[in-house]
């Protein structure tokens, strides 16, 4: 598949704009669209993190376009009216999002993909031409595997491989500082030291890559 990631500027954001004078970023994707009275919306949720995290939840919940329908924590899910929607005005069947449109400092950045590196070529290039209004840059354009269900890396562990990760995660090996080691681990679920090693390094290997990949792309 082709992947891009694009820094990508449009006038009258409902989101973007609110990240320009605040430290603070947020990570948004959709979730939904429906009809009332006819009428096209969109259902969206942000992650918002960053010292400024509650002074831009206060800014969503004060922007007479948006309706906010909950806040958990540091989510707030929102709805949109689908008109003049600048995503769905620029973005047609041939590209699609592959991950949330990340925004900070007064700008989006946006990774997306397509079977065909003209279409990424040609949302770009359609982007540019609403200059002054919106603009794109390239972060960068190149084929590449993607995978959309990085989560499903656990399903590529072995049996062993999951009882180790899931013994050594729910007893703190992973957390920090670590509230157990590589040798009580072992002794408690009965095992030779080193064959637990080899079982966890061997799951970390299947894994960290996913994780790196859904970190990097």
């Amino acid at each position: 598949m082709w992947v891009a990631k694009l820094n990508v500027w449009h006038a009258h954001s409902y989101v973007m704009e609110k990240t320009r004078k605040l430290d603070a970023r947020l990570s948004a994707c959709y979730l939904n669209s429906f009809l009332v009275n006819g009428q096209s919306f969109l259902s969206r949720v942000a992650l918002v993190s960053g010292p400024d995290a509650e002074k831009l939840i206060a800014a969503f919940k004060a922007d007479a376009r948006i309706h906010v329908e909950d806040v958990d924590g540091r989510q707030v899910y929102f709805t949109i009216p689908v008109t003049n929607n600048f995503h769905a005005l620029v973005m047609d069947r041939s590209v699609f999002f592959l991950k949330p449109i990340l925004a900070e400092k007064g700008e989006e950045f946006w990774t997306v993909g397509s079977h065909r590196k003209a279409d990424l070529k040609r949302l770009y290039e359609k982007i540019n031409a609403l200059k002054p209004k919106a603009w794109a840059e390239w972060v960068f354009l190149k084929k590449m595997r993607v995978d959309l269900f990085n989560p499903n890396a656990f399903e590529r562990l072995s049996d062993r491989q999951r009882w180790a990760f899931v013994h050594a995660l729910s007893s703190g090996y992973y957390t920090y500082p670590r509230q157990t080691n590589l040798k009580e681990l072992a002794s408690r679920l009965s095992v030779p030291e080193t064959t637990l090693r080899i079982h966890l390094r061997k799951a970390e290997a299947k894994l960290m890559p996913a994780l790196g990949q859904a970190l990097v792309v």
